[in-house]
Parts: C-alpha cells; sequence; structure tokens
C-alpha cells in the first residue's frame, strides 16, 4: 500500500538535514539558508506559506539623484496611470501616494501564482536640500513618475503645495 504524503514530515526531515549537515562541517550559515529555503517551499507546497494567506502590499521603487540644480525623484509605477498618483510637498518632505488596482475584467480570474503586487501606497522622502516650490515639475509616462525639484538657496514658507503632475 503506498503512503500518503506527509508534508509536515518531509519538513522536519529536511530541517533535520540541514541542521544536522551545517553543525557537522561547520556551515551553519549555508545551513541556515538552506533551512529557510525548505521551509518556505514546503510552507508555499501546502498552501499555507506567505504566498498562499496573504498579499504582500505594493511598494513602488525609487531613485532619487541630484544634479547642480535640482533634485530628481524617479518613481516607478507600472501598471498605473498618473491619475492613481498624488504628490504633495510640506515641510522639505515629499510624498508620494496613491493606490494600484487591479484590472477590474481580471477581478474573476483565479490565479496559479501572483507576484504582481497591488494595493495603497505612501512614500515619504525627506529632501536634503531646499527647493523652489514654485518650479517643480513632475511628468509620468510609461510607468515611471519623474519629480524635478529645482534647488533654492532660501527657506520655505510652511504649508503643503500639491504638485501636478502632467505628461
Amino acid at each position: 500500500m503506498a503512503s500518503t504524503p506527509d508534508p509536515l514530515r518531509d519538513l522536519l526531515n529536511s530541517v533535520s538535514k540541514s541542521v544536522g549537515a551545517a553543525v557537522a562541517n561547520g556551515a551553519l550559515n549555508q545551513g541556515v539558508d538552506k533551512l529557510k529555503s525548505a521551509v518556505s517551499d514546503a510552507l508555499n507546497k501546502t498552501g499555507s506559506g506567505p504566498a498562499a494567506t496573504a498579499e504582500k502590499p505594493f511598494e513602488p521603487t525609487v531613485e532619487i539623484t541630484e544634479t547642480p540644480y535640482a533634485l530628481v525623484v524617479t518613481v516607478e509605477l507600472p501598471g498605473m496611470s498618473r491619475d492613481d498618483v498624488q504628490l504633495a510637498l510640506s515641510g522639505g518632505t515629499l510624498t508620494v501616494r496613491g493606490e494600484k488596482r487591479r484590472d477590474p475584467a481580471r477581478q474573476a480570474d483565479q490565479p496559479h501564482r501572483s507576484e504582481r503586487r497591488y494595493g495603497p501606497f505612501s512614500r515619504t522622502f525627506a529632501l536634503p536640500t531646499e527647493v523652489d516650490q514654485t518650479a517643480i515639475r513632475a511628468a509620468f509616462r510609461d510607468g515611471v513618475l519623474t519629480v524635478t525639484l529645482p534647488k533654492r538657496g532660501v527657506a520655505q514658507p510652511p504649508g503643503e503645495v500639491a504638485i501636478p503632475i502632467g505628461e
């Protein structure tokens, strides 16, 4: 009679082998890495791992560069439009917020695997230098938001400034 697969037993055997091998040859860091991988793989195969139980929030990647005349903030927002994003500057801090939504036409689809992230986000960045609030420009093209903040040598008045996003 064939035995039924037991994911927990397989996990424990894998953990035991990984820890035993790491202790025996002194490669504890490698053993810990193998252990993490084995646990993650086993949990995902049983449908109880993080990939199966919780959707990670969307967090756009950002690059902030400085030229002699401006700070340039580039935000990757794949699958989004400029209407999904808001920008604000307050007290030397730039805030980018918005929400990445699933395509409504695909809501009923049942994914077998999804590594895409959705949901609201808010990223806030302290600017390293004073900027001219009246000359800030923002452009959104091909899923990339580029905010150009010209440098200024004098202090800015307090308060929040909304920044329109152009194309």
